[in-house]
Order: structure tokens, then C-alpha cells, then sequence
């Protein structure tokens, strides 16, 4: 693989936020926006979102003293809302895995996920997320929330993680690296080998740097789509969110803007706020003239890199986004 971006080194795995105001920020901003919308809701939508409320207040609160008593809402919560209700619980303001401070800002679409109302409990777990983050990634409220689930039953060992879960998820969810999905991809990208011996350090969830590290995942779309030709672009709520308060932390820290996924044939529809979401991380209103066609292993990916001085604070390159090909 071959790639000319340099991934400033880390020392060690992180345990903390390298923006916490931002995280706060993300869960006041869903809250209000569920009390916005609350009297819209049916009477099982507005049960469910005075329980959520209160959860994320007690987050809000506690922080990494919240305990699983404090948790009002679960992964069962959204079981009786209806398909109108759904819309409303999708957190605009959520924010993505791994440290946000980590050299490389990784965009994807949307979650492959599927937040119907006939599935409620994947909808309920995505609404728990800021709270999890909240909450500093614990493993044990992670285990509360997931109580009746049925994924927490596919959960094979729950003392497993060392690491915090929103940080390094596959030390809980050891999913299978044998094939390259996306995980498997980004660790070869920041390992610069398709090496099995390189990348695969990164997912040792007992010893040294992971995955989470070294790039902080965020989706583009709030929404979620199991395949990308059914993807959503992001709402301008999220849009704005994203260039105008998480974009211009993270890059303070990120060199590296990779972009994955497109909407499948549907990039054009894409485009505009993949535009915006470049233009913000470079720092320049210039048109950027990407067309999605770099490909590895498959998938259509699109590099943007800022210059990194010798005292190490970041500089609008003198090439302000230079593309660069991956290829194995």
C-alpha cells in the first residue's frame, strides 16, 4: 500500500477527550432538539423521550460518575414507538468512535445500521451513545444499557475490554479482520502495510496502540442505511454541526481527512456537503475538485491532507488538498 500522508506518532492509548466542551456540547444540543419535538411525538414516543431526558441529564451531570441505576432509558425503551416517531430520535449532534483526537479524521457516509421502528433497539442504542461517551466509555454502563438485548446476548465476554469502548470497540466486539472491511481497511491505512503482523497490533486489545488511537470515525449522515445506494445525505442541521463545531476542533489535532463511501452511484448528491466538510478542514472556501475516483480494496476513498510544521501546530498547506492514491 502505498501512502504519502504521515501519521504523527501517539505514545500511548488515550484514556481522555481531547475536546471534551465538544462532547457536552453534542448532548445538550440532542436534548434540546428532543424537547423540541416531543409534543409531536405519540404517547409511547413521549414516555420514551422524558426517560431518555432524564438519562442524558444524569450523564450531563455525573459524567464518568454516572452508575447503571442512573439509567432511565434502555435498550428496550423505543420498543412501542411508531414508524412516524422514529425520525425524531435520530441524534443529529452524535458525534463518532475512537479519540477525537487522533491524527486521522475518518468521514464515512452513515452507519450501517437500520434505525426502523420495527427494529428499536438498534435506534435505542444509537440514542444511548452520547450518554455511553458521557459516561467515558465504561464498559459497565455499556452492559446496563444493553440489558435485555439482543445483541448484548451475542456478546461473548464482557470482561474483556481494558480500553474504553467509544475509543477501541473491537476489544468487546472482536469482530472477524479475515476479510477487509472497513476496520480492517482504516488500520492498514494508519499502519501504511497491508501486513497482517503490522495492522493487526492494532486491534490487540491488551497491549499497545489501537485502532481508535489513531483515527476518529464521524459519519457524515446522522441517518443509517445498510446499503450505501439507500443512504441519506446529512440533514443541514448535521451539516452545519459538523463544519462549524466539530471540524474546527478536530483539525486543530488531524492532518488527515479520509473520505469513504459516497452514496453509491448517487455521489452527486453527496457532493455539496462533502465540499463543505473538505473546505472546512482545509480551511479554504475554494471549490475542491474530487470525483471520487481512488479506490482500495474496493472502496471509493478520497485523501485530504494539511500540512504539519516542525512545532507541530497545523498550517493550510501550500497545495491546499492534494490528493493521494491507495492501492494494494
Amino acid at each position: 500500500m502505498r501512502s504519502t500522508a504521515r501519521v504523527p506518532q501517539v505514545e500511548q492509548e488515550p484514556t481522555a477527550l481531547a475536546y471534551p466542551d465538544l462532547l457536552v456540547m453534542s448532548a445538550r444540543s440532542y436534548a434540546d432538539s428532543l424537547r423540541a419535538n416531543r409534543d409531536a411525538l405519540s404517547n409511547a414516543g413521549r414516555a420514551a423521550c422524558d426517560r431518555l431526558l432524564a438519562t442524558l441529564e444524569s450523564a450531563l451531570e455525573t459524567l464518568t460518575e454516572l452508575r447503571p441505576e442512573h439509567l432511565a432509558f434502555g435498550a428496550r425503551s423505543l420498543d412501542d414507538i411508531t414508524t412516524e416517531d422514529r425520525g425524531s430520535f435520530v441524534n443529529q449532534f452524535v458525534l463518532g468512535t475512537g479519540w477525537d483526537g487522533a491524527p486521522i479524521l475518518v468521514m464515512g457516509t452513515e452507519a450501517a445500521e437500520n434505525y426502523a421502528a420495527a427494529n428499536a433497539e438498534e435506534l435505542a442504542f444509537h440514542c444511548l451513545y452520547v450518554v455511553l461517551q458521557l459516561a467515558g466509555g465504561s464498559t459497565r454502563i455499556l452492559h446496563a444499557m444493553a440489558e435485555g438485548s439482543t445483541w448484548a446476548a451475542n456478546v461473548k465476554d464482557w470482561s474483556l475490554p481494558v480500553r474504553r469502548y467509544d475509543f477501541e470497540p473491537n476489544d468487546l466486539l472482536q469482530l472477524n479482520m479475515g476479510r477487509p472491511r472497513t476496520w480492517r481497511i482504516l488500520a492498514e491505512v494508519a499502519a501504511g502495510s497491508t501486513d497482517r503482523g503490522v495492522w493487526s497490533a492494532l486491534f490487540d486489545g491488551r497491549t499497545g496502540i489501537g485502532l481508535g488511537a489513531l483515527t476518529y470515525q464521524i459519519e457524515r449522515s446522522a441517518h443509517s442505511a445498510l446499503k450505501a445506494t439507500l443512504g441519506t445525505p446529512p440533514t443541514p442541521v448535521r451539516l452545519e454541526f459538523l463544519t462549524r463545531e466539530v471540524i474546527p476542533r478536530l483539525r486543530a489535532s488531524a492532518n488527515t481527512l479520509l473520505l469513504h463511501g459516497f452514496g453509491g452511484s448517487r455521489w452527486k448528491e453527496w457532493w455539496p456537503a462533502d465540499e463543505r466538510l473538505i473546505q472546512a478542514f482545509i480551511g479554504s472556501p475554494d471549490p475542491i475538485g474530487f470525483a471520487w475516483t481512488h479506490k482500495v480494496r474496493g472502496q471509493s476513498v478520497e485523501f485530504a491532507e494539511r500540512a504539519v510544521t516542525a512545532s507541530s501546530t497545523l498550517e493550510r498547506s501550500a497545495a491546499p488538498c492534494r490528493v493521494t492514491t491507495s492501492g494494494s
